[in-house]
């Protein structure tokens, strides 16, 4: 699963959902299916650029409803990517309550990669529906968590929170926070 994770960082979608098939496939033979269904679910995030967003829900949801009431972080992961696959579906509503979901679950069980997913979905969400000031607020508490646990999503943050802030007329706060983003 390392292997796939590098391949999805270094922008190779394709290799990445190999890696996380074939990860997936070792984990069904050893009999862990909550390792097998969390592989899936990185293999479809894997995907989520090189496909139409609408071709992998299916999947998604079948893989949300697999996975029950469970509250633990493969539920987060799987309902953060089924609502990020949503928001691009421009299914925003249920985005929304998707996200909002996994944030709760990632923070319950203290998933901060997680958690990062579903704020940065939730936040999509938020000011797709227009909801730009809760949009603001949700971005600024996943910078402040990429800051501490995965410095590397703290650019698309910043990004992120330039463009709501633009949206709310407040030019030199997202100039600050474009300038940042462009360093980071």
């Amino acid at each position: 699963e390392q292997a796939a994770a590098i391949a999805y960082r270094a922008g190779e979608a394709d290799a990445a959902a190999a890696r996380y098939r074939a990860a997936g496939e070792i984990h069904e033979a050893a009999g862990r299916e909550n390792e097998r269904l969390r592989a899936l679910a990185y293999e479809l995030r894997s995907l989520r650029y090189q496909r139409n967003p609408g071709e992998l829900l299916p999947q998604l949801r079948e893989l949300h409803s697999a996975l029950g009431a469970g509250r633990d972080s493969t539920a987060a992961l799987v309902a953060a990517v089924l609502a990020f696959t949503l928001y691009q579906c421009g299914e925003h509503p249920e985005a929304l309550e998707l996200a909002s979901l996994a944030a709760t679950i990632a923070e319950e069980c203290g998933a901060h990669g997680e958690l990062l997913l579903a704020l940065g979905a939730q936040a999509a969400a938020l000011a797709e529906l227009d909801r730009q000031v809760e949009a603001i607020r949700a971005y600024a508490r996943g910078l402040r968590l990429a800051r501490r646990y995965e410095p590397r999503r703290e650019a698309s943050f910043r990004g992120n929170l330039a463009v709501s802030l633009c949206a709310i007329g407040r030019y030199a706060e997202a100039a600050e926070q474009a300038e940042a983003a462009i360093a980071a």
